[in-house]
């Protein structure tokens, strides 16, 4: 990475990146008190609730830093320097994946400490609440690794309706799998309990977190095939 584009990475988009922990703070607690009283009634769905809606935020906040990814002048300028457009996307990897990281560590920390004040850590546990944000960690960076690509590929509007297309398929080919094939639904339920389980800890949780970042450093070098190409077909 070239110490220019750093710099301004940090300049433009450094808060974003820095942010997870501080909304953290925030949304977790404050969601965690809204659900638990108003919707569910109890804290384990509303602890669930408060950390997906923060880490719905930090998706929010990366697809912001990868917005400009495709900006016609600034891809020529970029592909003139030392770095090279390998390491301009290089560098936006690493910020999303800051901000991933920043919002995991923020959002364990925020739980825990919210379940140590309202004394609810014996049904929110700090080992429960670090397997959740892991699982939800890994799924975000799977998804930044289809995302990124795409949004070099197709640009941010292009790029956003694939991504929905795709979404959409895979819940409806999961719907008509469990209604065609209603054996499915156990495979479903078994994976719910092997992540509940202490067996997901020693294989289930360590093969998603190397899957989804196996995921990530091939989305990089994918992104880094099609960037040029992409640049031209910016109008």
């Amino acid at each position: 990475m070239q110490k220019g584009l750093c710099i301004k990475e940090i300049k433009q988009y450094g808060v974003l990146v820095f942010m997870p922990l501080i909304y953290s703070a925030l949304i977790v607690p404050f969601a965690w008190y809204f659900l638990e009283v108003y919707i569910f009634g109890n804290a384990a769905a509303a602890a669930i609730g408060a950390v997906i809606l923060s880490f719905v935020a930090a998706a929010i906040l990366q697809t912001i830093i990868i917005r400009d990814v495709r900006n016609k002048m600034w891809g020529y300028f970029v592909c003139s320097t030392s770095a090279g457009h390998k390491g301009y996307l290089l560098t936006k990897y690493c910020f999303v994946l800051a901000c991933a990281l920043f919002n995991l560590v923020g959002t364990a920390a925020a739980c825990t400490v919210y379940a140590g004040l309202t004394n609810t850590s014996d049904v929110i546990s700090l080992r429960f609440t670090c397997k959740l944000t892991l699982i939800l960690f890994s799924v975000q960076l799977f998804m930044r690794a289809a995302d990124i690509p795409l949004t070099v590929r197709f640009g941010e509007k292009k790029g956003s309706i694939v991504r929905l297309i795709a979404v959409i398929a895979v819940i409806i080919c999961c719907t008509v799998l469990v209604i065609i094939i209603p054996e499915a639904g156990s495979v479903f339920t078994k994976l719910k309990n092997i992540i509940s389980s202490s067996s997901g800890e020693v294989w289930f949780l360590p093969a998603l977190a190397g899957i989804s970042t196996a995921a990530y450093v091939l989305s990089y070098f994918i992104s880094c095939r099609v960037y040029i190409k992409s640049l031209e077909n910016v109008e």
